[in-house]
């Protein structure tokens, strides 16, 4: 799967977007379910493998080149869940803050001039992003500090680090507004699809 033409990478990349936009709708229904925020987590690995297709076909789609191309991540890196995050993270961010600059910095300059710095945030976001995702999807055994399962740990939520807030039953039903979009800070491609955020 790995040698594809042009309009079948296409498709894939379409499918792989689509999958990603019902994965963030569905996000939403759960919120503000712990589980919301491992399906952003999942829906950022599918942009991560789209952005692979895209960087591989770019010029043949608005070329005349028909030539099938290979795409070597969507085969070596498929279940690498770091790498799809490392992926979509890069190709959301605009500007990252830098040791001893005062303000951020455009991450292409970054890039030119300190690459390191960007491969060491990327790493680091996609572990955090990685491990906020299991957090939603599986228990964790070991025991917490007075000997319970731990059961609602401090998680990540796409970016803040703070303990999640569970609200009662007639909270946990509303659409999310405005002052809740806060709470639940989604990254750029996936802003636009919630009805009020």
């Amino acid at each position: 799967m790995t040698t594809m033409a042009p309009a079948a990478a296409r498709a894939l990349w379409l499918a792989l977007l689509d999958n990603a936009a019902r994965i963030v709708v569905e996000a939403d229904a759960l919120f503000p379910s712990p589980r919301a925020q491992s399906l952003v987590v999942l829906a950022q690995e599918e942009v991560g493998k789209a952005i692979w297709v895209r960087k591989a076909f770019w010029n043949a789609w608005y070329g005349d080149d028909e030539t099938s191309r290979e795409v070597p991540e969507l085969h070596s890196q498929w279940r690498a869940h770091s790498a799809k995050l490392m992926a979509a993270t890069d190709y959301y961010t605009a500007v990252m803050e830098v040791p001893g600059s005062p303000k951020p910095v455009d991450i292409e300059l970054v890039w030119a001039h300190a690459p390191e710095v960007v491969v060491a945030y990327l790493k680091q976001t996609a572990l955090e992003d990685n491990q906020a995702k299991q957090k939603g999807f599986y228990v964790d055994p070991r025991p917490a500090q007075r000997g319970t399962v731990r059961w609602r740990p401090r998680r990540r939520v796409l970016g803040v680090s703070q303990p999640f807030r569970y609200r009662d039953a007639s909270q946990s039903r509303r659409r999310p507004d405005s002052s809740r979009c806060a709470e639940f800070p989604l990254p750029p491609p996936f802003r636009s699809l919630l009805r009020s955020c």
